[in-house]
Formats: C-alpha cells, sequence, structure tokens
C-alpha cells in the first residue's frame, strides 16, 4: 500500500525539486521508504512513497524498473493473486529477483500486454512507463478501493493517488462548479469528475494510456460489473450459501497473505463478524478491533463486538469516542480528505485507523457486504413500494409531493420516499440520499447552483432491462461505494499508514453476487442480506443479533444541538468568507432543534469549508 505520483512532459524537462516536495504530501501513504525515477530525456518523473507489507527488504521498493531497463513502474495496491500469477509466468519462462508482487505485475504486463490487468485479483492503480514507445499505462482497480487523480492536457499528464500531491502543480486551484454541485447533492463527486476544475479521476474498472509522442490520450473500461450475465444463476440457497462461504474462505486465505501483523476491522455487525468467523480458523488469535460511544447508549453497539471476539477467541481492542474528540479531529479530516465527501462516519474510521495503526499495518474490513448483497434499509422499502403501487399512474402519484413541498421543509426525511414514490421503476432507477436538491442548492450559493436533474440524477446510467434490485445494487456499487465508503476507507486507513483490505471486494465475488445469485436470495419487501444471513447462521454464533444493521456511525445530530459541537459548526459556517447563505444555515440548525435530521447536511457544508481553507481553494 502505497502513495504514487508521476509528471509526464512532452517539451519541458521535469523540475526534481517539485516532483520530490510533491511527493512528501502523500508521505502518510508509505512511510516506510520513497523513491523516485527520472527518463533519460528527464521529461518523465515517477515518485513512490512505500508501506512495505509484502518482500518488505529493498528489493520490494519502487519504482521499480525491470532488468532490461525499459519499463518504469509505480503501483499502490495490493496484487492477492500474485504467488499464483508468478507460478504462471515462471512456467512461461520468466525469473524472478524478487518476492514482491509489484515484480509479478510488471512481468505479467511484459508476458500478456495491457490486457494482464483482466488477470489480477486486488485492489490497485499503477502507472507503467515504457522508454522505448513513450506511453504510459495506467489502471484501477475494478471497485475503486485505490485512488488514482490525473490532470492532463496535449503536452503534459500528471497523476497521483490523493489532489495533494497535485496540488504543487496547479498556480490556483478552484472548486469546479459543476462538481461542487453534485458534492451538494450526492455527499460526493462521481465517476471521472473532481472536484478541482480541470482535474479527473480515473473510473473504476478502467484503464487509461498516454502516448508522449503524438499527445494522444484514450480512456477505456476493460471490466463492467453486470457483462457476465451469461452466467447461471443458483436455483437453491443451500447451494448458494456453500458457494459464497467457499468464495469468501478462499478471498480471506489470499488476503490474509503478509509479511506483517495482520487483523480484522470488527463493527459487531453481519460482514465483518462473518470475516472474524472465517479469519479466526486461520490465524489464532486473531486481533480484532472495534469503536465504542459510552456517551450515547443507544448507538454504542460495542458489545456486539466483543460478543463476537469472545465467540472466536480473538485478542480484542476498542477505542470510545466522544465529542471533544470530534472537534479535535477535524481540521485534520478536511486536510486528510482533499475531495471532500459528505459522511460523518469519517470521524469513527479515522478513529478507528489510528488506533489499528498502533498494533499492525493490515487489517480486513467488511465493505461491499451492502452493496453485493442488498444490506440497506432502502431496498426493501422500495421494493415494498414497487410491488404495492406500481400500478398507479406516475401522475397521481406525484400528487403528495407537490402537497407537502408546499408547508413542509424539502429537509425532512419524509420528502425522500415521497421522490422514491413519485418516479417510475420502470423507466427510473431510484436514489435514496439527496442531500440538497436544486431549490436547497439555490438557498445556499445562489446562481451558483445547477440543475443536474438531465443526467439521470448524475448518476452512472443503470440498464433498466434488469430487475429493480439488481439495478439499485449495482447502482450502489458504481457510485456510493467507490465514491463514499471506499474513499472514507482509503483515506482514513492511508492517513495512519494502515491498509485495509475488503475480502468481500473480491472479483469473483463480486461477479458472483451480480450473475450468479438471484435478486430473491438477497432481499425482498420485508428483509434485506438474505444470503448473508443464512451464512451467518451457518458460521456465527447461534444468539447473534440479525436485526441490526451497525457501522462505525456517530451521534451526529444529538452532538448539534447543543454544546461545543454546535458552536464550532456555528461560527465556520457563519464565518464572514463563508461559502455559504448564512440564513439558510440558521434555519438548518433551527431544523435540528425541531426534530430534523440535518447533522449530515451540516457536516457536509462543515467539511467543504474547512477543506477550501486548508488548501486555499477560490469557488
Amino acid at each position: 500500500m502505497c502513495g504514487i505520483l508521476g509528471v509526464c512532459q512532452q517539451n519541458e524537462k521535469i523540475n526534481i525539486q517539485i516532483l520530490k516536495s510533491a511527493g512528501e504530501q502523500q508521505k502518510h501513504r508509505g512511510p516506510d521508504s520513497n523513491g523516485f525515477w527520472m527518463s533519460d530525456c528527464k521529461k518523465v518523473g515517477l515518485y513512490h512513497n512505500r508501506l512495505a507489507i509484502i518482500d518488505t527488504s529493498a528489493n520490494g521498493s519502487q519504482p521499480f524498473i525491470n532488468k532490461e531497463n525499459n519499463l518504469a513502474l509505480v503501483f499502490n495496491g495490493e496484487i492477492y493473486n500474485y504467488v499464483e500469477l508468478r507460478n504462471e509466468l515462471k512456467e512461461l519462462g520468466h525469473n524472478f529477483y524478487t518476492n514482491s508482487d509489484t515484480e509479478v505485475l510488471l512481468i505479467a504486463y511484459v508476458e500478456w500486454g495491457k490486457d494482464f490487468v483482466n488477470r489480477l485479483i486486488g485492489m490497485f492503480a499503477f502507472a507503467i512507463y515504457n522508454t522505448r514507445d513513450k506511453t504510459v499505462f495506467l489502471a484501477r482497480d475494478r471497485a475503486g478501493e485505490k485512488p488514482l487523480f490525473y490532470m492532463k492536457s496535449k503536452e503534459r499528464l500528471i497523476f497521483a493517488s490523493e489532489l495533494k500531491a497535485i496540488f504543487p502543480y496547479i498556480k490556483e486551484p478552484k472548486v469546479n462548479i459543476y462538481s461542487l454541485n453534485e458534492f451538494l447533492e450526492n455527499g460526493f463527486v462521481s465517476n471521472s469528475n473532481c472536484i478541482i476544475d480541470g482535474l479527473n479521476k480515473l473510473p473504476a474498472g478502467n484503464a487509461m494510456s498516454y502516448n508522449l509522442k503524438k499527445g494522444e490520450f484514450s480512456v477505456y473500461k476493460y471490466w463492467e460489473v453486470d457483462d457476465f450475465s451469461n452466467k447461471k444463476l443458483f436455483n437453491d440457497i443451500s447451494s448458494c450459501v456453500n458457494k459464497l462461504e467457499e468464495l469468501l474462505d478462499k478471498s480471506i486465505e489470499r488476503q490474509l497473505r503478509s509479511d506483517v501483523p495482520i487483523g480484522v476491522l470488527l463493527s459487531g455487525g453481519l460482514d465483518s463478524s462473518i470475516i472474524t468467523a472465517i479469519a479466526s480458523k486461520k490465524i489464532s488469535k486473531l486481533n480484532t478491533f472495534t469503536i465504542g460511544f459510552p456517551k450515547h447508549k443507544k448507538l454504542d453497539e460495542s458489545s456486539y463486538a466483543q460478543e463476537i471476539s469472545k465467540a472466536f477467541n480473538t485478542n480484542h481492542t476498542q477505542l470510545n469516542a466522544s465529542p471533544e474528540d470530534f472537534i479535535i479531529y477535524l481540521p485534520r479530516l478536511a486536510r486528510t480528505f482533499d475531495e471532500p465527501i459528505i459522511d460523518g462516519s469519517m470521524f469513527p474510521t479515522f478513529l478507528v485507523s489510528e488506533l489499528v495503526s498502533n498494533h499492525c499495518k493490515v487489517v480486513l474490513g467488511g465493505d461491499g457486504g451492502d452493496e453485493l448483497f442488498a444490506g440497506y434499509h432502502h431496498y426493501s422499502r422500495i421494493l415494498f413500494l414497487d410491488k404495492y403501487f406500481k400500478y398507479i399512474p406516475k401522475f397521481i402519484r406525484k400528487i403528495p409531493l407537490k402537497l407537502f413541498s408546499k408547508f413542509l421543509s424539502v429537509n425532512r426525511s419524509i420528502f425522500r420516499y415521497l421522490n422514491i414514490f413519485s418516479i417510475d421503476y420502470k423507466l427510473e432507477t431510484p436514489k435514496v440520499a439527496v442531500y440538497f436538491n436544486y431549490k436547497n442548492r439555490f438557498s445556499l450559493i445562489g446562481s451558483k447552483a445547477l440543475k443536474l436533474e438531465g443526467n439521470t440524477n448524475n448518476y452512472l446510467l443503470i440498464d433498466n432491462n434488469i430487475d429493480l434490485l439488481k439495478r439499485l445494487t449495482i447502482q450502489d456499487f458504481k457510485n456510493y461505494l467507490p465514491e463514499d465508503i471506499l474513499v472514507k476507507v482509503d483515506r482514513s486507513s492511508m492517513a495512519n499508514s494502515l491498509e485495509v483490505r475488503a475480502p468481500m471486494l473480491d472479483k469473483d465475488i463480486i461477479e458472483y453476487a451480480f450473475n450468479q445469485v438471484p435478486s430473491k436470495f438477497k432481499a425482498n419487501t420485508k428483509d434485506r442480506k438474505i444470503l448473508l444471513r443464512k451464512l451467518g447462521q451457518k458460521i456465527l454464533p447461534k444468539n447473534y443479533d440479525y436485526q441490526r444493521k451497525q457501522g462505525f456511525d456517530i451521534p451526529l445530530n444529538d452532538w448539534l444541538k447543543s454544546g461545543i459541537v454546535r458552536n464550532y459548526f456555528w461560527d465556520i459556517l457563519t464565518s464572514k468568507d463563508s461559502t455559504f447563505n448564512h440564513q439558510i444555515i440558521k434555519s438548518m440548525f433551527d431544523e435540528i432543534d425541531s426534530g430534523v435530521n440535518n447533522g449530515e447536511r451540516l457536516f457536509g457544508l462543515l467539511i467543504f469549508e474547512l477543506w477550501r481553507k486548508e488548501y486555499g481553494i477560490k469557488v
């Protein structure tokens, strides 16, 4: 796990001092060592910050150059099937000089060309520069676990793991207004868009190439989640459970490969409990970690994590959090998330990452289970609406929304479901989380507000020919997972020099979940995560509570009702140079006092303001 940076220029020579200075902005991603490489023409420079996990010797250091001295690689992530790939490449006549997955990656490229990326199982973002034809090839993993930002023109390409490493190359970074609107509506900036004007993200499951000679640039998709629909669906749920257990066992086995200490993030929820159950059979006295909120008993479910720890005899560590901690960490969170997201759970995720980093370098987490196996509450609710109201004409279903909007605040949760109720599920895929609609945004930022509805709520388009639940889960897999969940985990963990692995996001499990598991085995109008619960009943303690939806959450709305958190938010959001309308901010606080859940919305605005000031970003 590492930080990568590359500068490729047609005309100008690389400024070594700027390259090194920019690379050091990502030192937290790889504090064990750093290195840089420069092409003979001095127009291509690569920088790497290393967190040593596999082959911790100097042999695995990067940038990694092949023996022929014509290929240079910088790589962030882990290739979990590197042992199998190395054995295959040895049979084809290749020799290896290290035990690292980095060398396997480069030799696989030599043997199979750009198509080798389809053979990789892991989380990754990498760049390979070919000195002979002066091209750079970059790729990002299928789920989007590892980030890759870039800035391009015909004469230059700059790429990095985090925006902060590209900022030294921008004279005056400005907010992209379209992306600001998307951030305010969705809570994140999706697909190839970026919050900074002129920059982009390489989308998950995509690769790109840049030819320095010709200035030609192309981005293409090498993998798509629903390209495997020719596979047979399972008809028997018991066989389905057994197959999932087999795939998870194999995934966890691969992801436990490490030359440094390893553990599990254990929230006590179903996903992390299943991972703990399987991993504990492979490692004696497994390390597990969780976070608790002892002053908020309704939200503090750390006791469930303790029960799982006891059942599987793990070495368990718990960290407790309070509002006072929250205030202290907010500026650090704003710097860590250099493309802000609206998700207050970044705080406990950051805290637990900090805790774990004192004990081990690698942990397994439960990310992906909700998107692959329909764990979110809204899946059942939408299926219920579709089942009982789909024959009501759309124009009639829109009436309640119009009536309520006249006398109730649009921030009330009822509007979320009135919006869902008002669409035609055959033609549209409903989106649940809308933080600020166009009316809200116009009140907040005035003429900068843009209408995004013309692009299917700015989400990636989903094929309406597949069933509703599959559309909903694919939509979250393509949007919410890579742009929120995995961003939160990557930035929080890497800020603390910790590697978090996600066994649920193994390539084989993703393809199995979306193309072989029938939707009826995932969720219905009354139940969710049916298949994973069946697996849990097979391997978890008999008294396990399956009715909970557990994660690392915080009581944000409660903290904002009074006290130091409210005062801190108020001071920042109503400061003279605030981006947002003060009157609207005041009304949002008033709504909290009257019972409206505005905590996440205010948190998003606060993080944006702290981020903007931290990096000197202009709106």
